[in-house]
């Protein structure tokens, strides 16, 4: 493996575990999306740009010792070169792989066990070399066991790291943060009282009616809010272009796959297309390029500078509907674009009219597909309403309308209780419903002071039961 394998692990972690494919493995393409093993991982952490010349130059440092002689019995052994080499050695290890990462990333959160890793696989290396800087320092078994120890001892570590590795950037301290809060609202939520049960859960399958919170547009061009993101790296993908400018709207396509298949082929040059978004069939979004920077996805062939595009999973087949998390990640991304260019939200199936369009309509100068469904059912081109109906929902939410919501800063629980016409207990009972693995750190935070009174935090979410 090489430090360009660890670099794009450490770029992809902080958005999601890393796949074969972030570290070169070549896979079939229904394997695209295939995690990380362990084994992959181990492998990837060794420096070898670094540990090649470093063997190289500690083989010379021991060829240049003396021999041993009655005048010089014990001929010096170059300590001071072998210990310099091998600082020159970790120091550039963790150099390199903190400026691969951060030019990778565009940035981000310091990959410190990225660098562990790397800094223990080369230093276990360097230790087990005849060159190693210990050897001045042991003599007889010690000589042939030290060695062995430091190897044994290195692969042992980088074996722990790559572990912890295999999940996204966070998750081992989100998971320590969660856990004591979880504990802790207990007692507000037994104050809150026993709700409807059968009223609570039945709110479970009331994704229709789900209030989402609204997506918007960094300085960076990236999207965020509050839904399940992923940005391409490199950030934008090698397929596409700079010039656009005016956009008349967004353009509604389909994979004949799924997304990471997707993500592969729209970061292969040769394969000379892509899209501005990508959403799977569990309603997470992959952003392969920035908004508001002139950036041209190559979609649509001749409606490519002027419309952007969101390509949707289907498991390879069109007639397949798009999923309800489908439609509502669809909806925030169509919101959060038009609000951002100022087209409105409403159907367009004319190049020449804003709104919400299809592939197909673009005809043979926007490559003459079928795209996003097949004929005669169009099932997807259909469901652009609901999306839309979605889309104007979340930008206009109706007050009291049962589902989740995200907090905008401005009220209490109680104040959302007062204004819905809900008991309280019944909030406060369906959101920890709702949280099977435990509250968020906000929404935590925010029981575990107590006051039900006190302005909800942006971004907490909670949820509305039925009337």
């Amino acid at each position: 493996m090489s430090l360009g394998a660890l670099t794009s692990l450490a770029a992809v972690r902080d958005q999601r575990p890393p796949t074969k494919q972030d570290l070169g493995k070549s896979t079939a393409p229904e394997m695209v999306g295939q995690p990380a093993s362990l084994t992959d991982i181990l492998l990837s952490q060794v420096p070898t740009e670094l540990v090649a010349p470093y063997t190289l130059v500690s083989a010379a440092i021991v060829g240049a010792v003396g021999q041993p002689s009655k005048a010089m019995p014990k001929p010096d052994q170059l300590a001071t070169l072998r210990w310099l080499a091998f600082g020159i050695l970790i120091v550039a290890t963790a150099a390199l792989v903190w400026e691969g990462k951060r030019r990778k990333a565009q940035g981000g959160p310091f990959p410190l066990l990225e660098v562990t890793g790397a800094v223990i696989a080369a230093t276990g290396w360097a230790f087990a070399l005849p060159g190693s800087p210990l050897i001045p320092y042991v003599h007889g078994a010690l000589l042939t066991i030290t060695p062995l120890i430091a190897a044994f001892a290195a692969i042992a570590c980088s074996a722990f790291i790559a572990s912890a590795l295999q999940g996204p950037r966070g998750r081992i301290r989100v998971a320590r943060t969660l856990e004591p809060p979880v504990r802790e609202a207990a007692p507000v939520l037994a104050a809150a009282g026993n709700a409807n049960m059968s009223q609570v859960i039945s709110e479970r399958a009331k994704g229709e009616n789900m209030t989402i919170g609204k997506l918007h547009v960094q300085s960076d061009g990236r999207l965020n809010g509050p839904a399940s993101l992923s940005y391409n790296v490199p950030f934008p993908c090698v397929n596409g272009s700079y010039g656009s400018g005016a956009m008349m709207g967004v353009v509604m396509h389909t994979m004949v796959g799924n997304l990471p298949g997707t993500i592969s082929v729209f970061n292969k040059p040769s394969y000379q297309a892509s899209a501005h978004f990508g959403i799977a069939q569990d309603g997470h979004i992959h952003q392969f390029g920035p908004i508001g920077k002139g950036w041209i996805a190559w979609a649509q062939e001749a409606g490519n500078q002027a419309w952007y595009s969101i390509e949707h999973a289907d498991n390879a087949n069109p007639n397949n509907p798009l999923t309800d998390a489908q439609m509502t990640a669809s909806a925030q991304v169509v919101e959060c674009l038009s609000a951002f260019a100022g087209f409105p939200l409403q159907i367009s199936d004319d190049v020449n009219a804003k709104g919400y369009g299809v592939h197909n309509m673009g005809g043979a100068a926007w490559g003459g597909h079928t795209c996003p469904d097949l004929p005669p059912h169009h099932v997807r081109s259909a469901q652009r309403a609901e999306i839309l109906r979605r889309a104007a929902a979340i930008r206009s939410p109706v007050t009291g309308q049962s589902g989740k919501y995200v907090a905008d800063g401005t009220k209490s629980l109680a104040d959302v209780a007062a204004s819905s016409g809900r008991l309280l207990e019944n909030i406060v009972w369906l959101t920890a419903v709702q949280h099977p693995g435990g509250f968020g750190p906000l929404e935590a935070k925010y029981f575990n002071a107590g006051d039900l009174h006190a302005v909800m935090p942006v971004g907490m979410v909670y949820w509305l039961p039925g009337y």
